[in-house]
């Protein structure tokens, strides 16, 4: 869906029908990030699923980085980072998402701490969990 405005100015959006969709950008070096690292994302959840839906993610399983929203049972959304044989995350209470509501959320990395936001506010942390940038 692209729209714009009286300016000229050009916005997006892409729907996903939460199934099977995504969009692949490949493994450019510019998103290798191996230090601080920030990646949000706005969702409106506009239905139930059933298992983890990933919102944003770079890598597998227990590579690279993730935001993702937990399944319907805790409605939460979680960040989370990989390290060779080992992921570790941080996830925003249970019940802190709701269908047809716009989020902002937001996943950071800092030195070896974690952060998860919601609307601008931190919601979680974890201290000296990860391997120091």
């Amino acid at each position: 869906m692209r729209r714009h405005d009286r300016e000229e100015k050009f916005y997006s959006a892409i729907k996903l029908d939460g199934i099977d969709d995504r969009i692949d950008i490949g493994d450019p070096a510019l998103l290798r990030i191996t230090g601080a690292l920030t990646i949000s994302a706005w969702i409106n959840k506009d239905a139930v699923q059933e298992d983890w839906a990933r919102i944003l993610a770079k890598g597998s399983y227990r590579e690279d980085y993730d935001l993702e929203l937990a399944e319907n049972s805790t409605n939460r959304v979680c960040f989370y980072l990989g390290f060779g044989n080992s992921k570790t995350g941080v996830c925003s209470d249970n019940n802190s998402i709701v269908t047809e509501n716009w989020y902002h959320i937001a996943g950071v990395r800092e030195n070896n701490n974690m952060y998860i936001y919601l609307n601008g506010v931190l919601v979680r942390s974890k201290n000296n969990v990860l391997p120091a940038i």
